[in-house]
C-alpha cells in the first residue's frame, strides 16, 4: 500500500518543524462541502524542498496525487521490523497503529533519526497526535489526522503555535513596590524541571506581564524548587501556549503551561498541581523604559524572598523584598483585549 496525498475533506496533515507547517485542509477546510471536485483553490502554499505536497496551489482533483511513500500497518513484532526495514530506502513511511502505539513510534523514531527516511504517524485525534509528535522528546515527522469533526482540524492548526517558539521580552522600569496586606496566591508546580532563569508570563493585565522566574535557585534557608512557579495572586493572568491567557485560578493537574526563559524561548510544559494559600502580597508598578509612556502597570506577587522577576541587569532575577524604584525587570506587550483567553480586537483599559 502506498500513501497518496491529496485534498480528502477530512484528513489534515502537520509536518514538523512547526517553522514549516503545511495543511491538507488549512484555511479551507470549511469550503470543501460546498466546493464542486475540479475547483481550484487560489492560494499559494510556499513549501519547503522536502515537502509532501509541492504544487504551488491545489485543486480538489485527484489528479492532483502523488505517492510519496509506503503506509505499514503497525500490529506485530513482524510488522515493525518491516517498517523499519525501510529506513533510508524511502523518504517516508507512515505507521498505522491500533492497539499498541507509544512504543512501537519510539522504536521507528529511534531507527530512522540518522536515516533520510522521515516517519509520519496516523492519529485519530489532536491528543493522539500530541503524543506522536513528543515520542521519545523529538517525536515523529508529522502526523496525518483522519477525522470526520472539523473540530478536531482548527485544534490540529492550534498544536503547530503551541511547541517551542520565543516570545519578545521589554524592558520594564519599577516604579514602587508596595505591600498590600492579605491575599490568595497561586504556586503553580509543573512537570518539568525549570532552569534558574525560565519562568512564567504573568500580570495583573494581560497586556502587561513579567517574568516570574522559578524556584530553582538555591537558598540557604529553604531547599530549592525546580518545578516551581510562584506566579501571583488568583485573579492574575499567565500566559499560555499558542498566544492565549488564562487565570491562575484557572490553572489546574493536567492543563497546559508557558515556560519562557529571559532570553525568550518557550516550551509547553504541564501542571502537576496548583497550590492556592492565603500569603502577604506585594504590588510591583512598572512602566515602560522605551515607551516615552508615563501609565504604570503592576503586578501583584506574594511578598517573600523566592520570588524573583527577570531582570537585564541581574542574571539570577530580583527579589521582590529587595526590589526598589529604577530597577530593570523583563516582561511582554501586547495590546489586544481577551475575551475567554483569546485574542480579540476592542476598546479595554484594565487598571
Amino acid at each position: 500500500m502506498e500513501l497518496v496525498l491529496w485534498c480528502s475533506p477530512m484528513t489534515s496533515l502537520l509536518r514538523r518543524p512547526v517553522s514549516s507547517l503545511e495543511f491538507l485542509l488549512g484555511e479551507f477546510r470549511m469550503n470543501f462541502s460546498t466546493v464542486p471536485m475540479g475547483t481550484k483553490i487560489s492560494r499559494s502554499f510556499h513549501l519547503s524542498t522536502t515537502s509532501l505536497f509541492t504544487a504551488s496551489s491545489f485543486t480538489m482533483h485527484p489528479s492532483c496525487a502523488r505517492r510519496v511513500g509506503p503506509v505499514v500497518h503497525v500490529d506485530s513484532a513482524d510488522s515493525q521490523q518491516q517498517a523499519m526495514d525501510l529506513a533510508g530506502k524511502s523518504d517516508l513511511v507512515a505507521i498505522v497503529a491500533n492497539d499498541w502505539r507509544i512504543i512501537p513510534a519510539e522504536n521507528l523514531v529511534a531507527k530512522f533519526q540518522a536515516t533520510k527516511t522521515q516517519v509520519f504517524a496516523f492519529v485519530g485525534t489532536v491528543l493522539e497526535a500530541e503524543v506522536m509528535l513528543t515520542t521519545l522528546e523529538v517525536g515523529v515527522d508529522g502526523v496525518i489526522l483522519e477525522t470526520g469533526d472539523p473540530n478536531e482540524a482548527r485544534a490540529l492548526g492550534r498544536l503547530s503555535t503551541s511547541s517551542s517558539s520565543t516570545i519578545e521580552l521589554t524592558e520594564f522600569v519599577v516604579s514602587s513596590v508596595k505591600p498590600i496586606g492579605m491575599g490568595d496566591r497561586v504556586c503553580v508546580d509543573t512537570c518539568s524541571l525549570l532552569g534558574e532563569k525560565e519562568g512564567m508570563m504573568v500580570g495583573s493585565s494581560s497586556q502587561r506581564m513579567v517574568l516570574v522566574l522559578s524556584e530553582a535557585a538555591k537558598s540557604e534557608y529553604v531547599p530549592s524548587r525546580p518545578f516551581r512557579v510562584n506566579a501571583g495572586t488568583v485573579s492574575a493572568y499567565c500566559m499560555l501556549p499558542g498566544g492565549r491567557t488564562k487565570y491562575l485560578a484557572e490553572q489546574t493537574m493536567g492543563s497546559s503551561a508557558l515556560a519562557v526563559s529571559a532570553d525568550g524561548t518557550t516550551r509547553e510544559v504541564v501542571v502537576g498541581r496548583s497550590k492556592i494559600e492565603r500569603r502577604p502580597l506585594v504590588l510591583v508598578e512598572f512602566s515602560e523604559s522605551s515607551s516615552g509612556s508615563n501609565r504604570t502597570h503592576g503586578v501583584i506577587l506574594q511578598n517573600a524572598e523566592t520570588v524573583r522577576l527577570a531582570s537585564p541587569d541581574q542574571a539570577e532575577g530580583l527579589s521582590v523584598t529587595s526590589m526598589k524604584p529604577g530597577d530593570r525587570i523583563l516582561g511582554s506587550v501586547d495590546n489586544s483585549a481577551r475575551h475567554v483567553g483569546m485574542k480579540i480586537n476592542e476598546s479595554i483599559l484594565e487598571t
